[in-house]
C-alpha cells in the first residue's frame, strides 16, 4: 500500500502546486483584461513589474517540479508496465488474492495521479497562451487610439517578447494533454502485444 500511496500522495502535492499557480496567472490575466477600458501608464508599469515576477516564478516552479515529476512518470509508469504483464501472462489460476489487490491499487491510485498532474501543468502552458493573447490585444487596442503613448506601448512590447517556459518533466517530456494521450495509448499498445505473447 506505501509504495503506491506514497508516490500518488507526492504526485498530488506537485498537482496542487501546479494548479494554484495556473490560478495565480489567471488573476493576472483578468487584471490585465480591466486595462482595456483605460490606459495608465502608471498601472500598466505596475502589471509590467507582476508579470516579470511571475516569470520568474515560473521558471521557478518549473525548476522546483521538473525532476520531481520525471521520476513519478518513470516509477509510475514502469509499475503500471510491470503488473500488466504479471497480470495478462500469468494463468486466470494461478493469480492469487495478493496480486488482484495490487492491480487494482495500481489501477485506482497511478492513472488518476498522472491525469491530475498532467492536466494541472497544462492550465499553467494555457495560462500562458491566454496572457500573451490578451497582451497583444491590449497593444493593438492601444495602437488604434489617436493619443496613444509611446511608453505604454514600450512596457506592453516589454511583457509580448517574454516567453513563458512550457512545464515539462527534465525538459524531456513537455506536461500538455498530448503526453496523456501518448502514454496510456503506449500502455495500451503494451497490453495488446502481451496479450498476443500470451495466446
Amino acid at each position: 500500500m506505501y509504495a503506491y500511496g506514497f508516490p500518488c500522495m507526492i504526485g498530488l502535492m506537485c498537482g496542487i502546486v501546479y494548479y494554484e499557480f495556473s490560478e495565480i496567472l489567471s488573476r493576472f490575466r483578468a487584471r490585465l483584461e480591466t486595462q482595456s477600458t483605460f490606459f495608465n501608464a502608471n498601472k500598466i508599469l505596475c502589471e509590467l513589474k507582476i508579470h516579470s515576477e511571475l516569470y520568474k516564478l515560473s521558471y521557478a516552479v518549473q525548476d522546483a517540479m521538473s525532476l520531481t515529476c520525471f521520476f513519478l512518470f518513470c516509477y509510475h509508469m514502469s509499475s503500471m508496465y510491470c503488473v500488466l504483464s504479471v497480470f495478462v501472462l500469468t494463468k486466470t489460476e494461478d493469480i492469487i488474492t495478493a496480486q488482484i489487490i495490487e492491480f487494482i491499487l495500481i489501477i485506482a491510485l497511478m492513472p488518476p495521479t498522472i491525469i491530475g498532474i498532467i492536466w494541472c501543468a497544462s492550465r499553467i502552458n494555457v495560462q500562458h497562451q491566454k496572457i500573451q493573447k490578451t497582451i497583444h490585444l491590449l497593444l493593438d487596442h492601444h495602437t488604434n487610439l489617436h493619443n496613444h503613448k509611446a511608453e505604454i506601448i514600450t512596457y506592453l512590447n516589454r511583457m509580448k517578447e517574454k516567453q513563458f517556459p512550457v512545464m515539462s518533466a527534465c525538459g524531456v517530456l513537455e506536461l500538455t494533454p498530448k503526453l496523456l494521450f501518448g502514454l496510456f495509448g503506449s500502455l495500451f499498445t503494451y497490453g495488446l502485444l502481451f496479450l498476443n505473447l500470451k495466446r
